[in-house]
């Protein structure tokens, strides 16, 4: 019995055992240029699809599918003029074993195409018994950090020595193989309200639920971790499972207290507090030191748009690929920002029109959502205006003299008050006060974050700079201000007692808590 056996009987039986498809064609001849091929089966499905249909029997065959199947969209489109969101594949086949994972791969990673995938069981003279259908299998083998830390304060190297390899030890008793210590050194130059001299900075490679679920099954007795991970599993997704595991006993060895760590505050340490990193120590997997140390932090810090603050790439615009995970990325990085999601947009669209090949573009998006924690990182921290705390995205063509340049806008006219503003956004409680101020704990702390900038007179806008010529977004297209465009760095310059005063307030904050 042959492929060519079964694909015959299987368009006889087609509508029968499929009433959703209608056969147009067995062996339908599709071109693109010089090249041809055969499309196995095409179909119209009950939406008026048109349905390719890849037909595989043996494992060896099984493995060409996929490759085929993409071909053929693009010559049933060149043939006969249809669009991508025209076009259904499904692929059938007696045999699923080496096909499972590619045609996986293939549901994960498309978006124009509905795929399907049917395991066809029929009898020696190939005749039809049943079918059903393939589930996806979802594939876990990408490299992803967590996004829930730990980090660990020493004051002097012999302890923070001790502190590795407590780390070590722990991680080895909760079945965690695949991690980083970043080996965090006080800057010399800036006072902290401590004297911690060290910090071990943690973070783990994501790991499934049932992974996870496991270990608690071995280490969890009173279950008490498992419990606190289920029970916000829906609104945290793994990040609940791997903050219970992180806070669950054995904890490393420290000379004060274990802290929960997030890219965010990494971000904080590294670049805008300066510490200095004198070690990357992998482990599992990550110590053949294949991965690069910078690419690592890169990636702890979230440059690579997998977090939900931080976004660095820099490509060709012509690079579809990297301009849609840009894209995306915007898109939920700048969730809680309409107007700036909308500009990026505009900016990005701007872009693509020229669609030259020699523009390389360099994308930057920051957007933290505590306005006082960036006026105390920018006042403390920050000393040179391309390092900042605040909220920003910026896209920049050099070669073409052109970026764009999304900040904060200050319209002065009045004092401020912290006072006024802890009174006004926080809970009256002195300690829940300073815990909201300093964490930015309350509930909704978008919408307080919105109000304070409400307050402070300060506007999400972008500004496009070409040739040094500097215009301002304004009602969906860019327009030279009527006026100096005054920004929040202004602000920080401007209004030096209010920033002062946030800042000292952060330090007694800071230690109380």
């Amino acid at each position: 019995m042959t492929e060519a056996d079964i694909r015959k009987k299987l368009y006889k039986y087609l509508a029968k055992r499929f009433p959703h498809l209608t056969p147009i064609s067995e062996e339908e001849h599709v071109k693109y240029g010089t090249q041809y091929g055969f499309i196995d089966i095409l179909a119209r499905d009950d939406s008026n699809n048109l349905v390719i249909i890849e037909l595989k029997k043996t494992n060896v065959a099984s493995r060409q599918a996929i490759h085929e199947v993409i071909k053929y969209t693009e010559f049933l489109k060149e043939t006969y003029a249809v669009n991508d969101d025209e076009i259904k594949i499904i692929i059938m086949s007696t045999e699923w074993k080496e096909l499972r994972i590619p045609f996986s791969k293939f549901c994960a990673s498309n978006d124009m195409y509905e795929i399907e995938g049917i395991q066809l069981n029929i009898d020696s003279k190939a005749n039809y018994i049943s079918h059903s259908i393939i589930q996806p299998i979802k594939l876990t083998n990408r490299r992803l950090f967590s996004a829930r830390h730990l980090y660990a304060f020493y004051k002097k190297e012999s302890s923070m020595k001790r502190g590795v390899e407590s780390f070590n030890k722990v991680m080895k008793t909760k079945k965690i193989s695949d991690y980083v210590l970043l080996v965090l050194k006080r800057p010399e130059n800036i006072e902290y309200p401590h004297n911690h001299k060290f910090i071990i900075y943690f973070a783990m490679l994501s790991q499934t639920k049932e992974k996870y679920e496991k270990i608690f099954s071995e280490l969890d007795k009173d279950g008490e971790s498992e419990y606190l991970a289920r029970s916000s599993y829906d609104m945290l997704g793994l990040a609940s499972y791997e903050k219970a595991l992180n806070l669950m006993a054995p904890l490393p060895e420290s000379d004060d207290m274990i802290e929960q760590g997030k890219p965010l505050y990494l971000d904080m340490l590294i670049l805008k507090e300066k510490w200095k990193l004198k070690k990357v120590i992998k482990r599992g997997r990550l110590e053949k030191n294949i991965l690069l140390d910078d690419v690592i932090v890169d990636e702890l810090i979230e440059y690579t748009g997998n977090g939900n603050v931080i976004y660095f790439d820099k490509f060709n615009i012509t690079d579809k690929r990297k301009l849609k995970k840009a894209k995306d990325t915007a898109k939920r990085l700048l969730s809680n920002n309409d107007l700036w999601k909308n500009q990026f947009s505009t900016c990005i669209s701007q872009l693509e029109e020229e669609n030259d090949k020699e523009n390389e573009v360099t994308i930057e998006i920051y957007n933290p959502t505590n306005i006082l924690l960036s006026i105390y990182q920018e006042v403390k921290f920050v000393q040179e205006s391309v390092n900042t705390a605040m909220p920003f995205f910026k896209i920049s063509i050099p070669n073409k003299k052109i970026s764009y340049f999304g900040t904060l806008i200050w319209k002065k006219n009045k004092t401020y008050s912290l006072d006024n503003i802890l009174d006004s956004f926080y809970v009256k409680n002195d300690l829940d006060k300073q815990k909201g101020f300093f964490m930015c704990s309350q509930t909704n702390h978008i919408a307080m974050h919105d109000k304070i900038l409400e307050y402070l007179n300060l506007e999400y806008n972008t500004l496009r700079i070409k040739d040094d010529i500097k215009t301002i977004f304004y009602n969906g297209s860019f327009r030279t201000p009527s006026k100096d465009v005054i920004t929040i760095i202004d602000f920080i310059h401007h209004e030096q007692k209010f920033c002062i005063e946030t800042t000292n307030k952060f330090e007694k904050a800071l230690l109380s808590i």
